[in-house]
């Protein structure tokens, strides 16, 4: 999903997706929006991750452990790539 705008964001539903920080961080730069993942098993009949969830931003700071991008999120855990 990729939508545009101030509030705009991408998020991957793929198993272990949110594991691999480079690519997501890339995507973010590319797509001009937070990216955000799951770091686990992905259930597609339910749209849900059984892990946490990560944030890639547009500057390249990475924040873990944050909420289901579209609902309230806890506090995330930042970050900068290296």
């Amino acid at each position: 999903m990729v939508s545009n705008g101030e509030n705009g964001f991408v998020h991957l539903q793929h198993a272990n997706a949110g594991q691999n920080r480079p690519l997501l961080i890339e995507f973010a730069k590319t797509f001009n929006v937070p990216v955000y993942a799951g770091t686990g098993a992905h259930n597609p009949l339910y749209r849900f991750h059984f892990d946490d969830y990560v944030q890639a931003n547009r500057d390249g700071s990475f924040d873990t452990n944050v909420g289901r991008p579209g609902r309230r999120r806890r506090q995330a855990r930042s970050d900068v790539a290296s």
